[in-house]
Order: structure tokens, then C-alpha cells, then sequence
């Protein structure tokens, strides 16, 4: 009961979200970075700079139409991506049109068992709080998208963080009558999404988005946990969707940039 009557109240007192987004890209070539660069052939520093060219040496292969992996993070985690996501992207999808391809979601569970085929360890955790290191974590994402069949996958990553403090009110918090009467506890809530659209095969960087919602009311101490979680949950789902917008923004502009070449399947 307390859960709607929360979920009541968050409607009702809910402040209007402050957002911010914002999103980049890269087309540039590898090979002509490095076109006038000479590697050292003794000294220190050798080795490195020698990883510093492997490094460089990346092409942007993307070409549209194309099969656009989707792969959510939370928690340090490869996730099922939920309803309300799906259905913001779906929203993209429509807007950018057939010319573009379509999105795929990254399964959790093909993208485990891509990883035990090729005998990929498992990311590493130092202590049971901890989230999977992101090297193992990217490189068990594009291996999953590599059994989908995709040519670039968006990894985007949710925070959701809350916050609770006492008002002028929360002497009501003495009582129960005075808890359900008087909003006496101000929670705020913050949202992150930020994305990286990157090549499966070859790992070239494509473009990057972020964006930053926040939410904030005021909910009885009775409900603030639940109001504090309600509002979590909408500042991350608020996240999601101004990354929608920005990776929209993003992928347009990839769109003009990258060579229109049918991708082959």
C-alpha cells in the first residue's frame, strides 16, 4: 500500500528535471595519423611507443545500413536491457529511419557464452562490492556482439544516485499522523548515462554520449526510502532517454561523415 501512495506523492511534488547532454564523434583515419610519425628503434621508451602506433593503427569501418548493438551497463554489469529503455530507442530507431539499420540488444547470456567459447576469463572483481574491471567487461561485450552479428555496439552505462535530508517540517516525523500529513524529508536524485559506440571488430572509437538528469521532491519520512528509490529509478529512465537524443545527434552526424557504403552482412 505504501508503494502507490508513494508513487502518488512522487507524482504529485516531483520537481521539474534538470538536464544536460552532450555527445561527440571521430571518423579520423589511423593511417594518416601516424603517416609522418618514426618510432625510436633504441632506448626506453621503445616498447611504448611502439604500443602508442599499434594503438593508432584503427580505420572506421562503419558503414549504414547497420546492425547497431546495444549493450546496457549498470553496476559494472552487462544487463538485460529493461522495458522503458527499449522503448526510447525504439523512439530513435524510428526517427533516424531504415537507412541507418536497426538497433540489437546485447544478450548477458550470449555474451557469456561467446566468452567461455574462446575461453575469455571472466572480469575480475577484488571483493564482492566491486564492479567487473572495464577492460573484461568491454572485451566480454564485443565478444557477445561478435556472435550477434553486429558491426557496432553503443555500451551505455546507467548511475542512479539519491539523496535524503531533513526539512523545517520533520518534527512531524515525532508521529505517525504527523509523518502522513506533512512532506518533511527532501530527497533528490541524479541520473547519468553516458555512451561509447565502438567497433566490434576492430575496436575504432566512433563517437561518445552523456547525459545527466535530476529529479527532486519532497515525500513523509514513512515513504522516503520508497520516494527516494521512485525517484532513482526516474532520473536513470530520464538519463536514458536524453542519451537517446544525443546519440541520435550523434549517429546523424556519423551518418554525413562516414562513407555511404551498404554494409555487408
Amino acid at each position: 500500500m505504501h508503494t502507490g501512495r508513494a508513487k502518488l506523492l512522487v507524482a504529485a511534488l516531483a520537481m521539474g528535471a534538470l538536464t544536460a547532454c552532450t555527445s561527440t564523434v571521430q571518423t579520423t583515419s589511423g593511417a594518416a595519423y601516424i603517416r609522418d610519425y618514426q618510432a625510436p628503434t633504441q632506448g626506453p621508451a621503445t616498447k611504448f611507443r611502439a604500443k602508442i602506433r599499434e594503438a593508432a593503427l584503427v580505420e572506421p569501418t562503419l558503414r549504414f545500413p547497420a546492425r547497431i548493438g546495444l549493450a546496457r551497463v549498470e553496476g559494472g554489469r552487462l544487463t538485460v536491457v529493461p522495458a522503458k529503455d527499449a522503448d526510447a530507442w525504439l523512439k530513435t530507431k524510428e526517427k533516424l529511419g531504415s537507412r541507418f539499420g536497426e538497433f540489437v540488444a546485447i544478450s548477458p547470456l550470449i555474451a557469456a557464452l561467446a566468452s567461455g567459447d574462446v575461453g575469455q576469463p571472466k572480469p575480475k572483481r577484488r571483493y564482492w562490492r566491486q564492479p567487473a574491471d572495464l577492460d573484461g567487461l568491454i572485451q566480454r561485450i564485443r565478444l557477445g556482439a561478435a556472435r550477434q552479428h553486429v558491426d557496432a555496439v553503443l555500451i551505455y552505462e546507467v548511475i542512479g544516485k539519491k539523496r535524503q535530508s531533513g526539512t523545517a517540517l520533520n518534527l512531524a516525523d515525532l508521529t505517525i499522523i504527523g509523518a502522513y500529513l506533512f512532506p518533511s524529508r527532501v530527497i533528490k536524485a541524479q541520473g547519468l548515462a553516458s555512451a561509447l559506440l565502438v567497433d566490434v571488430r576492430n575496436g575504432y572509437p566512433y563517437g561518445t554520449a552523456l547525459a545527466v538528469a535530476k529529479d527532486g521532491g519532497l515525500a513523509p519520512t514513512v515513504w522516503s526510502n520508497e520516494g527516494a528509490i521512485l525517484l532513482e529509478q526516474r532520473a536513470k529512465e530520464e538519463a536514458v532517454k536524453l542519451l537517446t537524443r544525443d546519440v541520435e545527434k550523434m549517429m546523424t552526424k556519423l551518418y554525413t561523415e562516414l562513407p555511404r557504403q551498404k554494409a555487408r552482412h
